[in-house]
């Protein structure tokens, strides 16, 4: 009785899991129940008295007597004999069911355990992908704000304006790198001190290469001063191409040309610095070598810059010249204007007061006198609407005048920039 009343600590574990769900409640109230109806069979066999029990599920059955026996316990039909048959029971046999039972019930306590790490596993798992759609909105985003810039970029590119702000972010991020570069171009200059011997031995290589890139430099001059002399010639050309085109007054479309195509050649040039300094960058990381070569890729590239600033100077110039011989040309217009109206007003005052040859006769004089008189006031209708023509474009054209002062004003502060933080970088 005893024996049959010993529970393993698994059952405890089993009642008290909160995650294990009702199909091991049943079975952990199954278990007890065939327990107990083993007890009572028992107690029955030794008092003569059936004990009942309670289901400890939610059913409505209370206080029955159990009917049915463990499988374990042998009965007799429950009509009287003269040799009525007891229940033959056995201890080894009870206590084997409860080994039995108690490994069941362990195996339960143990999936619930697992369930409940499955059930965390998954959360961190839901956590992970919410971390991920985070994540993965922040790259788009960044993509939009990516896109944003290059149809800045576009615009900026398409108007002929300046650079956006976000070009002008990316120009001081690599300034900031840059300046980081020569703190560490500074820190590593012990080291350097450490290689002067390994470098005297690559003297004899680094010479042969001076020498070829002297001739290349050499080549590059020539090439250079034909370029300068080409560049002369053009320039004659454009000049002469502008006073024609000032002489029409339609000369500002194809300024504002050359002002794209020296726009684009200004991207053309950034675009090169930048591929200079990611290669600056990445044979640094390889090797500290090559960094003449590198001096005189950046000498080059300053010739080009003086060589488009020199250019953008001479449109500036040319630019000053035309607003100068424009304004002249409207003054000059303006001035006419006022002698003829001066005159016309002279001619009417004189026709109003009778002094004319023609306005002292009757008839036919006085008609003709009429019509100079018409056609005078339609000339100075179209002299003065010539007057308001000529100060509309006398405006447009001041209006042009200060948009390309801007502009080029723009360009050269970029430009000395550019030509400091070369002169920097050539000093180290």
């Amino acid at each position: 009785m005893n024996e049959a009343a010993v529970l393993p600590a698994s059952l405890d574990q089993a009642a008290s899991a909160g995650d294990g769900g009702a199909d091991s409640l049943t079975a952990f109230n199954q278990t007890l129940l065939d327990i107990s109806t083993l007890l009572g069979l028992q107690a029955e066999q030794t008092t003569g008295t059936p004990i009942t029990f309670q289901e400890s599920s939610n059913s409505q059955e209370q206080n029955q007597p159990l009917s049915t026996p463990s499988p374990l316990a042998q009965t007799v039909p429950d009509e009287q004999t003269d040799d009525p048959a007891t229940p033959i029971f056995s201890l080894e046999a009870l206590q084997r069911e409860k080994e039995v039972l108690a490994k069941e019930l362990e195996i339960k306590v143990k999936e619930l355990a697992d369930h409940n790490k499955l059930k965390e596993r998954n959360r961190i798992l839901e956590q992970a992908a919410a971390q991920y759609k985070l994540s993965d909105r922040k790259r788009r985003n960044e993509a939009i704000s990516l896109q944003k810039q290059v149809a800045e970029l576009k615009e900026a590119a398409a108007k002929g304006g300046p650079e956006p702000p976000s070009v002008q972010n990316d120009l001081s991020h690599i300034e900031t790198e840059y300046a980081q570069f020569r703190i560490a171009a500074e820190q590593t200059q012990s080291t350097l001190e450490a290689d002067i011997a390994r470098l005297q031995k690559e003297l004899q290589i680094i010479t042969q290469t001076a020498t070829t890139l002297k001739a290349q430099l050499h080549e590059t001059n020539s090439r250079n001063n034909d370029l300068s002399s080409k560049l002369q010639h053009v320039t004659s050309d454009v000049q002469r191409l502008e006073s024609a085109k000032a002489a029409s007054e339609k000369g500002w479309k194809t300024k504002l040309e050359a002002w794209k195509a020296q726009n684009k050649k200004l991207e053309a040039s950034r675009d090169e610095m930048r591929d200079l300094a990611s290669t600056a960058k990445r044979e640094k990381e390889e090797s500290e070598k090559g960094w003449k070569t590198k001096l005189d890729a950046c000498k080059v590239q300053n010739k080009k810059l003086e060589a488009s600033r020199d250019e953008m100077r001479d449109l500036a110039s040319a630019a000053r010249r035309e607003k100068e011989e424009s304004e002249e040309r409207a003054k000059r217009v303006e001035e006419d204007l006022r002698a003829q109206v001066r005159k016309l007003e002279a001619i009417v005052k004189e026709l109003r007061d009778g002094k004319g040859e023609d306005r002292s006769s009757a008839g036919a004089g006085g008609v003709v006198s009429e019509k100079q008189l018409a056609k005078l006031r339609k000339e100075n209708e179209s002299l003065k609407k010539q007057k308001v023509k000529l100060r509309k474009e006398n405006e447009s054209l001041k209006k042009q005048k200060r948009v390309l002062q801007d502009t080029i004003t723009k360009q050269l502060v970029k430009l000395q920039e550019r030509e400091r933080s070369e002169d920097s970088s050539s000093d180290e």
